[in-house]
């Protein structure tokens, strides 16, 4: 708790005093803003914001940020170009995100998966194990052992020292060393002055010691809203195969969502906000190997079949999801999420600044059934800071807690 207060301390300390040194202004036309932050996965970081108001003049908003962590040597880079206007009824975003990292947490599938790591012990005898011959597994999996090859014998003689109540930890999760690309490039087209139409592109890769994974959708989206009242978004993402294709991603799968969003204007100027997401997916089931060959060892006989690659399934664990949780938290096919929020202003103390306190609830499901809306949803809760640099421009950090520890995180924009 006392580093929580020391914590929230800086964060406001730092945003006063530099406030009359960088011009922390709503109405400077664009500004470059060094800082320092903490990150769980990263631990401190040092960047810089860029944001310009109204690139190329057609009120465009381009915001640019650069962390760097020389504790782990972990970098991240944001690049965003929103709403960058055509006419007067296109607009276009395009969206990029670099992220070297050390040690992103990939684990079970599903809702009850184990915040456990998997001994590094355990990991060299699943890599054993996936290396041998279909043969072999064959033989192994209906207890031929005497069949087996020198190789196989050896995995089966180091997998017989582990005691049988210890095989369960197969089951937690591994850490992913590598770098993980996102591009987003979306058109918009407004139809009228409650409903838009987005249409748009997505990549994804992550290049891992462990295996690469990659993705590409089209995405197509409609928002209907009322400015600062509420907002609903319908969205359909489908799997292209054009960049995100190779012989270990061939993917095909749907995501649909429904996204809804209701605000409130309450005591002295608080904002209250509150949000429903339900994501359902579909498609081809690929069989995912290394987590058919982890319930192998952990002696249950299942085989898992996935849709996407963990990072596009139906996800709660990220900037804007159950963020007392580590990143990639929890995914399957299914997913609901709810979120409340009460932003109070302090502009008494600090200009443009606004504390959050926030709420979540939410689980994943393989089925999309009652369970997923009425049963074991996990809980986190927490305090979010949000800098404005005008309406438009957010810098947002959230330090959130839950039954699995503490996480803070930082990113641009709003939550919901």
């Amino acid at each position: 708790m006392k580093k929580l207060i020391v914590l929230i301390y800086l964060i406001l300390n730092f945003v006063n005093s530099y406030s009359g040194i960088y011009n922390f202004s709503d109405g400077a036309k664009d500004n470059f803003i060094p800082f320092v932050y903490y990150i769980n996965e990263a631990g401190v970081m040092v960047g810089d914001l860029y944001y310009n108001k109204n690139f190329l003049k057609r009120d465009g908003i381009w915001t640019n940020v650069v962390l760097y962590s020389p504790q782990t040597n972990i970098f991240t880079f944001w690049n965003k170009f929103n709403d960058f206007k055509l006419n007067k009824k296109w607009s276009v975003t395009l969206d990029t995100q670099f992220i070297k990292f050390n040690d992103i947490k990939s684990g079970d599938i599903g809702n009850d998966s184990l915040n456990q790591k998997i001994p590094e012990d355990f990991l060299g005898i699943l890599d054993g194990y996936q290396n041998l011959s279909q043969e072999d597994k064959y033989y192994m999996g209906n207890k031929e052992y005497t069949k087996l090859s020198n190789n196989g014998k050896l995995v089966l003689q180091k997998l017989g020292l582990i005691p049988e109540d210890e095989k369960w930890k197969f089951n937690g999760y591994r850490l992913y060393k590598g770098n993980l690309l996102g591009n987003n490039l979306e058109f918009k087209y407004k139809i009228n002055e409650k409903n838009n139409f987005k249409i748009g592109y997505s990549y994804q890769s992550l290049d891992t010691q462990v295996r690469d994974l990659k993705t590409d959708t089209l995405n197509l989206y409609f928002e209907h809203y009322k400015n600062k009242d509420y907002k609903m978004i319908v969205g359909v993402k489908k799997s292209l195969n054009l960049l995100g294709h190779n012989s270990e991603n061939d993917w095909d799968y749907y995501k649909l969502s429904f996204d809804a969003r209701k605000y409130f204007k309450i005591y002295n100027n608080w904002d209250l906000g509150f949000r429903f997401l339900a994501i359902n997916m579909g498609g081809k089931k690929i069989l995912d190997k290394e987590r058919t060959a982890l319930k192998k060892l952990s002696g249950q006989d299942e085989k898992i079949y996935i849709y996407a690659p963990f990072m596009d399934m139906a996800l709660l664990g990220d900037l804007d999801t159950l963020k007392g949780y580590y990143y990639y938290r929890f995914f399957d096919n299914n997913a609901v999420l709810f979120q409340g929020e009460l932003k109070i202003p302090i502009e008494k103390y600090i200009k443009n600044l606004k504390i959050a306190l926030l709420v979540e609830m939410g689980r994943v499901n393989d089925k999309f059934n009652l369970d997923l809306f009425t049963k074991d949803f996990h809980y986190d809760f927490g305090l979010g800071f949000r800098y404005y640099f005008g309406e438009k421009i957010v810098i947002r950090s959230d330090i959130s807690n839950s039954d699995e520890g503490t996480q803070i995180r930082m990113t641009q924009g709003e939550a919901f």
